[in-house]
C-alpha cells in the first residue's frame, strides 16, 4: 500500500480547472488546450497594452505559441499560459 500525496502545486489548476474532470478525458484534454490557447491570447493582449501598441497582438502572439515551452504547456496542460496572462495584467 502506498501513500496517496505529491506536491502541492500547482494549486490555480486546482481550483481554476476542476470542473473539467466532470468531461470525458478527451473533452476535458481538448478543452485544456483550448483554455490555453486563450491564456496565450490573453497574454498577447497584455504585451501590446503593456507596449502601448508597439508590439502587435499578432505579433506578441506568435512569439508566445513559438517559445519552446509553450509546446510542453499545451500538450501537458500545463498553466504556464494563465500564469503569463496573470504576469501580464498584474
Amino acid at each position: 500500500h502506498y501513500p496517496v500525496g505529491g506536491p502541492l502545486y500547482p494549486p490555480i489548476n486546482a481550483f481554476l480547472y476542476s470542473g473539467l474532470g466532470r468531461l470525458p478525458p478527451q473533452v476535458g484534454y481538448r478543452f485544456s488546450q483550448l483554455l490555453n490557447l486563450f491564456w496565450a491570447w490573453v497574454a498577447a493582449l497584455g504585451i501590446r497594452y503593456l507596449t502601448r501598441g508597439h508590439i502587435w497582438c499578432s505579433v506578441a502572439l506568435l512569439l508566445i505559441v513559438v517559445y519552446p515551452g509553450f509546446k510542453g504547456s499545451l500538450h501537458l496542460g500545463q498553466n504556464a499560459p494563465l500564469t503569463l496572462a496573470i504576469v501580464t495584467w498584474g
